[in-house]
């Protein structure tokens, strides 16, 4: 090797340098994105409840661990252990003084007065532990959505300052659709959320809301077709916000009135359904970042071709069709999580705080139902 050989390699050029530190620098992303999102979603816990008609879970009480559930057969509210014993059963249905004659729309336990709160089309109760009602609020909301066949959602409800009474949304659910159009202009500055303030018996509207930064289309155009999809964390204080068509999640404060504290835009390359899907549920995961659940669906011929082979087939009951994505709020980037197999993807998805989801396991279709199974799941690092 000759003098300028060895210069050579000794001595560089800066052109050398440059595309040494490209290559470094690109290491240290992918084995940083690697560390950020090496998730998985790992069954923990299971029970089962005996009971031969179906009911819905609705909550979660963090402190007792206890669940609400509402049966739409017998009209009765439930409440289930830890183990999936019912601790409680109890009809409110009638006319009498601790009962209520309104289709119920929500129910919740309210965990920080304690007991329940329910709510109909114009109407909010809350009642004590042992399904006394403590407080009857009625309102008038702008506009309303009635519920048939018992409460479908979990109360939206969260606490403002130092008041000791619940702020709710009046006709605000998750995956119901509402005409944006219609309601924005009932609202004095375009806000979509109708809220009745139970401390002062009062309906002010909340979060104005500029539609361009969720979808290509204003709610009074043709092609405008979104429902809303939102967590509503009442310990944080935040609003997770995206509507089931949109690529963009909004984060906002519910201490400084609906304030946006926090935008991602995703593009469509991210999503294994090339962003044609739908956002069916979104909700925290870990202390940086949130989870979405979304729903792809089938062209006409494929779903004729299922149909063929399987005459009882039902793309919305297809857990092949459903996919979780991480997406970290800092860095924006988002992994691909596989929805669990033997799990009913069209119920109950309820997150119960500390990374973890809880989901009803798929029927048997060849035995009669006499109980119901739960799994409960948790997001987690993946063990190496």
């Amino acid at each position: 090797m000759t003098f300028k050989h060895v210069s050579y390699l000794l001595y560089p050029k800066p052109i050398y340098y440059l595309i040494f530190l490209i290559i470094f620098l690109s290491c240290q992303e992918k084995d940083a994105s690697k560390l950020v999102f090496d998730l998985e979603l790992v069954k923990i816990d299971s029970f089962v409840v005996k009971r031969d008609t179906r009911f819905k879970i609705l909550d979660h009480h963090g402190t007792s661990g206890n669940y609400l559930g509402y049966d739409p057969i017998t009209k009765s509210f439930l409440v289930i252990g830890q183990k999936g014993e019912i601790i409680d059963e109890v009809k409110r249905s009638g006319e009498g003084p601790n009962e209520y004659s309104n289709s119920l729309s929500t129910a919740a336990f309210y965990q920080v007065g304690g007991g329940i709160v329910v709510q109909s089309a114009n109407e909010l109760i809350w009642y004590n532990e042992n399904w006394e009602i403590k407080k009857r609020w009625k309102y008038a909301p702008s506009f309303g959505v009635t519920v048939y066949g018992g409460p479908r959602f979990k109360t939206p409800y969260y606490l403002r300052n130092d008041a000791t009474t619940p702020f709710v949304f009046t006709s605000f659910f998750p995956n119901v659709k509402v005409p944006f159009g219609e309601i924005q202009s009932l609202s004095p500055n375009g806000q979509i959320i109708e809220v009745f303030e139970s401390n002062n018996d009062s309906l002010v509207w909340k979060l104005p809301v500029d539609f361009k930064q969720y979808t290509a289309f204003e709610p009074e155009e043709k092609g405008f077709d979104q429902a809303p999809v939102y967590h509503l964390d009442e310990n944080s204080g935040s609003l997770l916000l995206t509507f089931d068509h949109s690529l963009t999640i909004g984060s906002y404060s519910l201490n400084t009135d609906f304030e946006l504290t926090k935008a991602i835009s995703l593009t469509e390359d991210k999503f294994a359904d090339g962003g044609k899907g739908k956002n069916i549920k979104v909700f925290p995961v870990t202390d940086q970042g949130l989870g979405i659940l979304r729903y792809s669906s089938m062209s006409e011929l494929e779903l004729k071709r299922k149909n063929e082979v399987n005459s009882n087939y039902t793309p919305l009951r297809d857990s092949e069709l459903y996919r979780f994505y991480f997406i970290d709020s800092v860095t924006e980037l988002v992994q691909e999580i596989p929805f669990p197999k033997r799990i009913e993807p069209n119920s109950e998805l309820l997150p119960l705080g500390g990374n973890r989801i809880l989901m009803r396991n798929r029927d048997r279709e060849d035995v009669e139902i006499d109980q119901s199974s739960y799994s409960i799941f948790i997001f987690r690092k993946k063990e190496k």
